[in-house]
């Protein structure tokens, strides 16, 4: 049965990252037929597709916007077509909207659904294998910059203001996962021990924006290749090459 063989898949970084998906059945859908029709360029198209359907989610695409292409890239697939139709298609469709990346740089990612499967993409790219990971309640988002960073106790105040913090706090760079139950006054003081002790100067707000930066980064890298200069992001210069 290839929807079983593909909900099992456990250790495939791109079946873990869409099984995140809400709008399930559209990516099985294709996947399961490349499968029955032996497409030969599935794990291109596996890849694709996470990239596509990610992209879309990020830029708050909702499930009538993807569901015609989703439905012309099952036709390819069972026609067999060229995978590089097939990219074509995913490129038109994106973009006719807004980019994804006006989107991945946005003060308050904490608020979106798609920050911890971000997050957790992080886990599965940078490893060889990695099992899934389902999204629990046991599974807690924290802020490195912590949401008190201006108790006294924490001394974040002597690199931060009030309007130096506030587009920073609930970004996607500066959260974390954790999992378990963690004293959250516990956590703050440990968190805040470690970033002090990593520099031997004023360099707290550097440690968030370097966060900051490299997730945007990965999270950019994780879609459909393009043009956009990552280099500018959201205005901040990231001191980066483009990425072509």
């Amino acid at each position: 049965n290839n929807i079983l063989e593909i909900n099992s898949a456990n250790k495939d970084k791109d079946i873990s990252m869409l099984k995140y998906l809400r709008q399930t059945i559209y990516w099985k859908s294709i996947l399961a037929t490349a499968k029955q029709v032996d497409y030969p360029n599935y794990k291109e198209l596996k890849s694709f597709i996470t990239k596509y359907f990610y992209q879309s989610w990020i830029a708050n695409g909702t499930s009538n916007r993807i569901k015609q292409t989703s439905f012309n890239i099952l036709k390819k697939v069972k026609n067999k077509e060229n995978i590089v139709e097939i990219k074509d298609l995913i490129t038109e469709n994106l973009d006719k909207y807004d980019h994804y990346l006006d989107f991945l740089n946005n003060e308050n990612a904490y608020w979106t659904n798609c920050h911890k499967p971000l997050l957790l993409s992080i886990e599965y790219y940078q490893q060889d294998e990695k099992d899934f990971i389902p999204i629990s309640r046991d599974l807690h988002t924290e802020h490195i910059l912590p949401k008190e960073w201006n108790r006294d106790d924490l001394n974040w105040t002597d690199s931060f203001t009030e309007e130096t913090a506030k587009p920073l706090l609930n970004s996607l760079g500066n959260l974390t996962l954790l999992s378990g139950t963690k004293n959250p006054v516990e956590y703050l003081l440990i968190i805040n021990t470690l970033t002090r002790l990593s520099f031997v100067t004023d360099a707290e707000r550097s440690l968030v924006w370097l966060l900051i930066v490299w997730a945007i980064r990965w999270a950019s890298d994780l879609f459909v290749s393009d043009s956009v200069d990552r280099t500018e992001i959201g205005g901040f210069s990231l001191g980066l090459p483009t990425t072509e």
